[in-house]
């Protein structure tokens, strides 16, 4: 197809799924051709992932052009009233950020990536270009929480959900969006996370065998639900079977904290932010995730192509689609430390056939291969129809 040029503003980078999926998406735009440009809308962590984007795709800052600083939010309460001023500020300048760019008129799509957080709808543009919004859960949920109000929704050109769970809640809320409404699920290197997946490291023998849990440690990963049944399991089997948790947040010294209270820090630790994620993916007993909440969580698709037993809480929305309402992984009741920890139990008592559910995710993981999310996006980008 024809090269395209492309506006993706992305409110904040940090270490997360959708920052995954971002990179991921980036990279494989740019090796097929398209001319990208980043326009950072808030916070930037250069970190591992930061830095596994394409020399090639250009960055601006808006922090920058208007001369704000660019710290992650603070704690302090005082801090925070200027830190939010400061975030309205650079909405407001956002509207007039073609004036910045020197050839913005010859792009052809501005893109929101982050569920419409950088207000690309409120854009002035020109006549020739299209405005795409990318949304990375349950628009439900956005609509709860007022993220979202039905003028900036419709106002876009072109609708990304990533499941069809997503756009039939979409659709049943505006039907006269239907037709601008595409689904493109994240897009995955199945080769590359496989390789990465088989490669040596003597850091993580010493922790086998162990469960795994990958996720941010803040409030809507429920980290306590995943502690609560492993102790339970502990408790009750007095395993070799250690837990290991990967990923930083706010959180993290609390539980840390409470581990130490139950005496168990030489059974569960907290590693952080791992580069090779896969490869603890690949030697885990089993993947857990234990989420309130979620769009479609770019862990446990990882966990399937990694070929490890993936467990998770069956929470709104993406797991049960993933994996296939308990066919391709095993699921759990939101919040049930209980059932999660007989769920350990049995598998630990080998009255779980993790192979089959191995077998039934390889099945079906190439829909998320990133030929296939190329494909769609590409139809998105010549106009056909979703």
């Amino acid at each position: 197809m024809p090269r395209k040029k492309l506006i993706f503003f992305v409110k904040d980078f940090i270490v997360g799924g959708v920052e995954q999926v971002l990179v991921s998406a980036l990279n494989a735009l740019c090796a097929q051709g398209h001319e990208i440009l980043i326009v950072w809308t808030g916070y930037v962590e250069k970190n591992h992932l930061y830095q596994q984007l394409n020399p090639a795709i250009k960055q601006l800052n808006t922090n920058d052009i208007w001369h704000l600083t660019g710290e992650n939010k603070p704690k302090s309460p005082l801090k925070k009233i200027f830190y939010f001023g400061k975030r309205k500020l650079n909405l407001f300048y956002l509207r007039n950020i073609g004036k910045y760019i020197p050839d913005f008129e010859t792009y052809d799509f501005l893109i929101d990536f982050k569920n419409g957080s950088s207000n690309v709808c409120d854009i002035k543009t020109c006549s020739n270009q299209k405005k795409i919004v990318w949304i990375h859960g349950a628009f439900v949920r956005f609509r709860k929480k007022k993220k979202f109000k039905r003028y900036n929704l419709l106002s876009y050109d072109k609708i990304v959900c990533l499941t069809e769970s997503f756009k039939r809640q979409l659709v049943n809320l505006f039907p006269s969006a239907a037709q601008k409404v595409y689904v493109i699920r994240n897009p995955f290197d199945i080769d590359a996370i496989w390789q990465k997946a088989s490669e040596n490291n003597v850091e993580l023998k010493q922790y086998q065998p162990y469960f795994l849990h990958v996720a941010r440690v803040s409030a809507d990963k429920d980290i306590q639900t995943m502690l609560d049944a492993y102790k339970m399991f502990y408790e009750k089997t007095k395993s070799a079977i250690n837990l290991v948790l990967l990923g930083n947040g706010d959180l993290l010294e609390y539980y840390q904290g409470k581990v130490k209270q139950w005496g168990l820090q030489n059974k569960i630790f907290f590693l952080g932010n791992k580069s090779n994620p896969f490869l603890w993916m690949r030697n885990a007993e089993a993947l857990v995730l234990s989420s309130f909440n979620e769009g479609l969580p770019t862990v446990l698709i990882e966990g399937q192509i990694c070929q490890t037993l993936v467990v998770a809480s069956d929470c709104e929305d993406g797991p049960d689609e993933i994996l296939e309402h308990g066919k391709s992984g095993i699921l759990f009741k939101v919040g049930d430390a209980v059932q999660l920890g007989e769920i350990l139990e049995r598998y630990y008592r080998r009255q779980i056939d993790k192979n089959k559910y191995i077998q039934a995710a390889a099945d079906h993981i190439n829909q998320y291969d990133k030929s296939e999310f190329l494909r769609r996006v590409n139809r998105l980008l010549e106009n056909k129809d979703a």
